[in-house]
């Protein structure tokens, strides 16, 4: 976790020409390509993917990657709906743990071994018994280490959000929070690698709400906050909660873009200058990213939610100037088709 970047403006590092060899391996007319471009092609991201059957063994890989040798924080969320589970990726990131997901009722087979690898000291479930019930928490004493157990819960998605950033970062955050709408998810969980790298919290707003409700402005300004980042446009988070934000907070920055992926790209333009391993998943479903975005805020690295069949151009043009040499897929081919693993960029050839 680094919250120290190194900002820069979004202006073109290379030619489309270089970009399209770069990330695409496509051929381009002789004319076309320059001395740097065939360059920066030689030097092009390695692609890899972090895959399995289901949402469940997906995570369950993931945290695999991020802890070989086990760990002694855990978390645990539904895998079944997004809304108590946005904001535990920077929280996971923040107490050094992976993100597991699992059914209402019972802890998937696959996640119970997870857990006897891992052999954790404490298990930290996020939402209540409609989310994650107490079978599920009675059935971690199963595991082989018997972890201590803490639910943090609240009276809904937004009344969690503020318990957890309190269980979680209490009196310890740093200067710099995000807030994104917890009525939608993509925004959400692109912040939250963000979030994580930056060692932030994401707190979650009613977006459609017309102003900033008093339990999350009491939140906020009880702690040493002085930047609010917004995750996402208009329509995710109203003007009056920014405008609320902005009377409450030194500064306070929308990141923005015409859609799901676009705002992606702002995010991640904002939080970092430099990193060597980019992750995609899909911007259509939650789980694949949600796992995801703790390993990568983990390891400082940006978390762009992309299209089931093709990559953005200004994806592939963040990917460039980053100038990471591997990215990652995560979730399977249903969730990110072998055309996104070859890097195929949005209207282009099919």
């Amino acid at each position: 976790m680094n919250p120290s970047r190194s900002f820069r403006p979004f202006l073109p590092a290379v030619t489309a020409a270089a970009l399209v060899l770069l990330l695409t391996g496509a051929a381009l007319p002789a004319s076309a390509v320059t001395t740097e471009d065939t360059a920066a092609a030689a030097a092009g991201p390695t692609v890899d993917r972090i895959g399995g059957a289901d949402r469940f063994t997906v995570a369950v890989n993931v945290s695999k990657d991020g802890y070989p040798d086990g760990n002694g924080v855990a978390y645990l969320v539904t895998g079944l709906d997004y809304p108590d589970a946005l904001g535990a990726a920077p929280a996971a990131v923040h107490t050094n743990g992976p993100l597991l997901l699992t059914t209402r009722d019972t802890i998937p087979p696959v996640v119970l071994d997870e857990l006897n690898r891992l052999k954790p000291n404490l298990v930290i479930i996020v939402g209540g018994p409609n989310s994650v019930s107490a079978a599920v928490e009675a059935q971690l004493g199963t595991v082989v280490s018997t972890p201590a157990v803490t639910r943090v819960q609240g009276t809904d998605r937004y009344d969690t959000s503020r318990k957890l950033f309190d269980y979680v970062f209490g009196f310890t955050v740093g200067p710099v929070a995000y807030v994104a709408t917890g009525r939608n998810f993509p925004d959400a969980l692109s912040a939250g690698a963000a979030a994580g790298s930056a060692d932030a919290p994401v707190v979650l707003v009613d977006g459609a709400a017309p102003q900033l409700d008093a339990a999350t402005s009491g939140t906020l300004t009880a702690q040493n906050i002085s930047t609010i980042k917004v995750a996402g446009g208009e329509a995710a988070v109203s003007p009056g909660i920014v405008s609320d934000l902005d009377y409450l907070f030194d500064t306070v920055k929308r990141l923005s873009g015409a859609d799901r992926y676009q705002s992606s790209v702002a995010i991640n333009r904002d939080g970092f200058g430099t990193a060597s391993r980019v992750f995609l998943a899909t911007g259509s479903t939650f789980p694949d990213a949600l796992a995801g975005a703790a390993l990568a805020g983990k390891i400082d690295a940006p978390l762009f939610v992309v299209p089931t069949t093709c990559v953005p151009p200004e994806v592939l043009a963040e990917i460039s100037l980053l100038k990471a040499s591997r990215v990652t897929l995560l979730g399977g081919t249903a969730a990110l088709a072998p055309s996104v693993q070859a890097l195929q960029p949005c209207g282009g050839p099919q």
